[in-house]
């Protein structure tokens, strides 16, 4: 061989092909066995035996420096290097191989380990291959311990783990759609069992205890009829969610009879009665009212208010409710009719003919409900021609390009400048409903679409839009506003950023128009004596452009009895029967509703409605506290199974405010074992006024106590606990505060039916912004666009909502509402620097579906909420 100019070996042809290779280098052929032994063995030896070295010694300190290390006691930060140096050398597919046996069994040290390798971006770890696995196992087993073998149970998904303080952790996985009971073993024996949810894993200590009783009804009535008896069960829920077994129930009530078995005979009307199973110290509760049978009184149309283009069809959906506001089944024979100019069809589809306004009607022979429609020739786009104005401009592209109706032209801001705004004044309020945006190959990786209402405002979130293409962007806006800004943080290219156009949909405000049409919704209401409606007014020009009227418009005026207020509230006559005409009024235009109410609603034929718990949900305070869990609003919640405690001194109290000065007929205590012995129930009208005795217990034994007090006129209502019956403070379930007038005003998120866009992990459950429990909480997946949404059952009136934030709040959010049948969510309220802590809220309107939709975060953690109220 020799080599060449370019320093390469050449083989000579001669001698080195399979035919040319000399005699003395053709390799002997050897069977199996002769193989197998050594090469100075061979009976015929290899001419290559000179050139090779067969007495190799092993250069240990190398192979301990690449593939040497023991992790016995391995010291984080001392021998982490070598450690990741190894595993790193072993590769993707070895690595994870021998990386999952120390996550089994010291998931600390593959923590450690894990952790350098990341830094380094090691594919030892970040490999698309089982290193994922590894990982959450090793997770998973720092958490619960180590996983042992000497116990097992007769799920086959199921893993058992010791934790370092010797407790013992059972994994099981039930993919079933009914409850199991597994069999736990030691070796061969069965020592306990455990009990796992339909569909359920659950992480148990074989420690399964009665947490949660549940009272239930057939059919789950709200109302009982005085006269009749219903059969109430109790079911049993451990800590983990499973059924458990029940003995020795005991049943109890606030209004009627109830047998040992649960059968309940109602008696006397109220509006909150309550029967309860208790349990040992866990009890559960069913709330509902005692009263006249319910009967369809009026009928919900959803959406309420929409805006419909001149033949385009839109289809509008009922449903029915009784006197008390609570879901009733509507007959077949609903009809329907518009009275502006267009048609309805037999299943709710309205098409108009022309601009104008009307109200869409649902009739079931006496009883009707509706909505209000603005019919528009076409949503015109209120950013075409508008004064644009834009923070960086290059060269002739200039920023009225963007809005000029001319596809061909553009917008472009200076390049390498990622802050850019593009502002747009609209000139007069708009309704808006969605901005689209038409970018250049050169568009923004991210911006915030902001709006305000004057040029002082400061700007709101709307929505964060990401993007990885310059495709076009729709973005939904639903609110009222003048002034929209793209505020543009990060380029998708090198060069600035560019828009062909910007469309913004919407139509003048009722605020920006002639009003020459007013309309009132609902149109006919009927409801209970004294009971209170809300009526919403809109106001439309002869284009059909305008919508709901703001608070300094119109005027209410009432007639044939109850009264009005300027929000448009209304409280009914207090004669059965009656009808109350009530107006809004615009400059020369006004509109009309009805409000009738229904005859016989009171037992006695009197005026006042039954007697009913007018303290709940209202707001309370009180001398202290025990703990954030067992805070004074928990007497007033509604839900008998939490309650307030005291510091333990005596001298506590707790007040409840009802908003209004009623007459008072009764208050009831339902004392926790840590009763009063002496306590006294007083009243006063005003906040600075004395306390007033009504009320007095000098041996107090505790239990369900009543204290009629026939009328009395109060506004706040206090329990003062002169002394006590134990060494603790003084607890209390309830309280509750009986009148003919006013009404309650419950926690109507309190156990509704509620999902999530995604939930961080099993810990933290939507469920748990609406369970009543402070220290439990709901927290979100990790980016800005996720919501918490609940079914409250029922389109309820809706005028308040609280959300009580953990630590990971949102910066930007809002609070959505939308009824059965319609697909969009209306804004009720929303907030675009928040703060965290505990936000209120004002909401308006009549309402099934809630939710609370995040816009920007103010962490890097999704949103956390311990509970969020909505009244």
């Amino acid at each position: 061989m020799s080599v060449d100019g370019d320093g390469r070996v050449v083989f000579p042809d001669r001698y080195w092909t399979p035919d040319t290779l000399p005699a003395a280098l053709v390799p002997a052929q050897l069977d199996g066995p002769t193989a197998d032994r050594l090469p100075k063995d061979w009976p015929v030896p290899s001419p290559l035996m000179p050139f090779l070295v067969d007495d190799f010694r092993a250069d240990t300190a190398t192979i301990d420096r690449l593939y040497g290390v023991d992790l016995t006691d391995h010291t984080p930060g001392v021998d982490t290097e070598h450690a990741a140096t190894v595993f790193s050398g072993m590769g993707d597919a070895l690595g994870n191989v021998v990386l999952g046996f120390l996550a089994q069994y010291d998931p600390t040290t593959y923590a450690d380990v894990h952790a350098a390798l990341w830094e380094a971006d090691d594919p030892a770890v970040t490999g698309q291959s089982m290193a994922g696995l590894v990982y959450h196992q090793a997770m998973s087993n720092r958490t619960v311990g180590t996983e042992v073998t000497d116990r097992h149970t007769s799920d086959p998904l199921s893993q058992v783990f010791r934790a370092a303080d010797g407790t013992i952790s059972y994994v099981l996985d039930n993919p079933d759609t009914v409850q199991h009971t597994y069999d736990v073993y030691e070796g061969s024996e069965v020592i306990g069992q455990i009990a796992v949810p339909a569909q359920t894993q659950i992480t148990s200590r074989m420690d399964a205890r009665l947490t949660e009783v549940v009272v239930r009804a057939e059919g789950d009535p709200k109302t009982l009829v005085p006269g009749t008896t219903t059969t109430f069960t109790a079911t049993g829920y451990d800590q983990y969610g499973a059924t458990i077994p029940l003995d020795d129930v005991e049943w109890s009530t606030t209004s009627g009879t109830v047998s040992s078995s649960g059968v309940f005979r109602a008696t006397t009307p109220t509006d909150a009665a309550t029967v309860t199973a208790t349990v040992g110290d866990v009890h559960g509760s069913y709330r509902f009212r005692v009263g006249p049978a319910p009967v369809l009184t009026g009928i919900d149309v959803s959406p309420g208010f929409d805006r419909l283009v001149v033949g385009e069809p839109r289809r509008f959906r009922a449903a029915g409710h009784d006197q008390y506001g609570d879901r009733a089944a509507l007959p077949r024979d609903v009809s329907w009719s518009y009275t502006g100019a267009g048609t309805a069809s037999d299943d709710g589809t309205v098409t108009t003919t022309s601009p104008g306004s009307g109200h869409v009607v649902a009739s079931a022979g006496e009883v009707e409900g509706s909505a209000v429609v603005a019919s528009v020739a076409t949503v015109p786009d209120a950013a075409a021609g508008a004064d644009v104005e834009a923070s960086s401009t290059d060269g002739g592209n200039t920023a009225g390009k963007a809005v000029d109706g001319d596809s061909t032209t553009r917008w472009e801001s200076a390049h390498g400048t990622d802050d850019v705004d593009y502002t747009i004044d609209l000139g007069r309020p708009i309704d808006v409903t969605t901005v689209q945006v038409d970018w250049e190959a050169a568009a923004a990786a991210r911006y915030v679409l902001q709006v305000r209402d004057t040029a002082d405002d400061e700007w709101r979130d709307v929505r964060t839009v990401d993007k990885t293409t310059a495709a076009r962007d729709t973005v939904d806006v639903g609110t009222t506003t003048r002034f929209v800004r793209l505020h543009m943080t990060d380029r998708l290219t090198g060069y600035g950023y560019s828009i062909w156009e910007v469309h913004v949909s919407g139509t003048p405000a009722a605020s920006a128009v002639d009003v020459e049409d007013v309309l009132v919704a609902p149109r006919a209401t009927t409801v209970r004596p004294g009971d209170d409606v809300r009526l919403a007014a809109y106001g439309f020009d002869r284009d059909g452009y305008g919508g709901r009227l703001g608070a300094a418009r119109p005027e209410w005026s009432v007639a044939g009895g109850g009264s009005v207020d300027g929000g448009g509230v209304v409280t009914a006559p207090t004669e059965g029967g009656a009808t109350a005409t009530v107006t809004a009024t615009v400059g020369g235009a006004s509109g009309r509703a009805t409000v009738t109410t229904l005859a016989g609603t009171a037992e006695d034929g009197s005026a006042a409605g039954p007697s009913r718990d007018v303290a709940t949900g209202k707001p309370v305070t009180t001398s202290s506290d025990e703990r954030g869990d067992l805070a004074g609003g928990n007497a007033v919640d509604g839900d008998g199974a939490t309650r307030w405690s005291s510091a333990a001194r005596d001298g506590e109290w707790l007040a409840v405010d009802l908003g209004a000065v009623l007459p008072i007929d009764q208050v009831q205590i339902d004392w926790e074992a840590a009763s009063a012995d002496h306590y006294r129930i007083q009243v006063r009208d005003d906040a600075q006024d004395d306390w007033r005795t009504v009320a007095e217990e000098v041996d107090g034994d505790g239990g369900r106590t009543a204290h009629p007090l026939d009328g009395v006129p109060a506004r706040f209502v206090r329990l003062l606990a002169d002394t006590r019956n134990t060494q603790y403070g003084v607890s209390v379930w309830d309280l509750r505060v009986y009148s003919t007038r006013g009404a309650p005003t419950p926690d109507l998120a309190r156990g509704a039916a509620v999902s999530s866009s995604a939930d961080e992990g099993d810990g933290v459950p939507a469920r748990n912004a609406v369970d009543g429990d402070p220290g439990s909480r709901w927290a979100s997946g990790h980016t800005d666009d996720q919501w918490l949404a609940l079914d409250l059952g029922a389109s309820r009136e809706l005028h308040d909502a609280v959300v009580r934030w953990e630590d990971a709040f949102g910066r930007a959010y809002r609070i959505e509402a939308r009824n059965p049948g319609d697909d969009r969510w209306t804004t009720l309220a929303d907030e675009a620097d928040g703060d965290g802590g505990t936000d209120r809220h004002t909401l308006d309107g009549s309402w099934r579906y809630v939710r609370l939709h995040g816009v920007e975060r103010a962490t890097p953690y999704g949103y956390s909420v311990y509970d969020l109220e909505i009244r």
